[in-house]
């Protein structure tokens, strides 16, 4: 197992432990890819990507470093995680996450990239075309997001397309979005925290008794992948059950801000989100 840099905490650790799935299914893994897992905080519970960087001999445990910057944990991108087989929620290709300028966007979000000759180009664009391996510019052709994210700028997921072909793949796109958010299902919490005691849920009267305009957090799944997202409460039904707008822009699942979701107290894991961490 690697040694933890001086300036980087290592996970788990007295502030942050790893939730246990309880599930001893090895799963091979090669250096490069992505796994998710779940922390356990003072603020509550959070899944976060982790990157590998190392698997023993027995492949028993691995270490990995943080991808993405959680919400309410007291980690950053970087920290070292050494986990096993009981923690991991799911595994992913290293390339299945979008690589979001932070930088300069225009109107459309697309990143501005200022070369030295102060030319203003797609950052996007020029990451497809300038990077170690990348393509040679084709006249005429344009390059589209694959992933629909004007953002990013992993070339992967970018491509040089004629022109008249970007309408015909937009609208491919949706058609894919609308099936697969028809495939997304809420998670029954109550099911979770009955199979482990490490689950936390809020006390069913709370869970019954949310005031609109409160905001929970739940999860999301497609049956490959799950995701932990606030929804704002906008009205109680006569059932006990919500109707909830979408706060957060998934990473892996195809929903969008501001999607209406249907869900039960049962599926209610948090209760009240005080972070500046959603799109509005």
């Amino acid at each position: 197992m690697i040694e933890s840099p001086q300036m980087r905490p290592c996970f788990p650790n007295a502030e942050v432990t790893l939730f246990d799935t309880e599930d001893l299914t090895p799963r091979p893994m090669d250096v490069a890819v992505l796994v998710e897992l779940a922390f356990i905080g003072a603020q509550g519970s959070e899944a976060v990507l982790v990157q590998v960087l190392e698997s023993p001999e027995d492949e028993s445990s691995w270490a990995g470093t943080v991808a993405c910057a959680p919400k309410f944990l007291p980690m950053e991108p970087g920290d070292l995680v050494n986990f096993g087989h009981r923690n991991i929620l799911a595994v992913y290709d290293s390339d299945i996450r979008c690589r979001t300028w932070t930088g300069a966007t225009d109107k459309e979000g697309h990143g501005l990239l200022e070369l030295d000759d102060g030319e203003i180009v797609l950052a996007g664009e020029w990451a497809l075309l300038n990077t170690e391996g990348g393509q040679e510019k084709i006249p005429g052709w344009v390059v589209y997001w694959n992933c629909a994210n004007p953002a990013c700028v992993r070339p992967s997921h970018l491509e040089q397309v004629p022109p008249e072909e970007v309408g015909l793949r937009d609208a491919a796109t949706e058609v894919r979005r609308l099936q697969a958010t028809e495939e997304v299902v809420l998670i029954d919490g109550e099911f979770m925290h009955d199979i482990s005691d490490k689950f936390w849920m809020p006390h069913l009267d709370d869970r019954e008794n949310l005031p609109v305009g409160e905001s929970v957090k739940l999860i999301f799944t497609d049956g490959d992948t799950s995701e932990r997202m606030w929804v704002r409460v906008t009205a109680k039904k006569e059932d006990k059950s919500y109707i909830g707008s979408l706060r957060n822009l998934p990473v892996h699942l195809s929903l969008i801000p501001g999607q209406s979701i249907h869900f039960e107290p049962k599926n209610v894991i948090e209760i009240g989100c005080e972070a500046d961490c959603h799109v509005e």
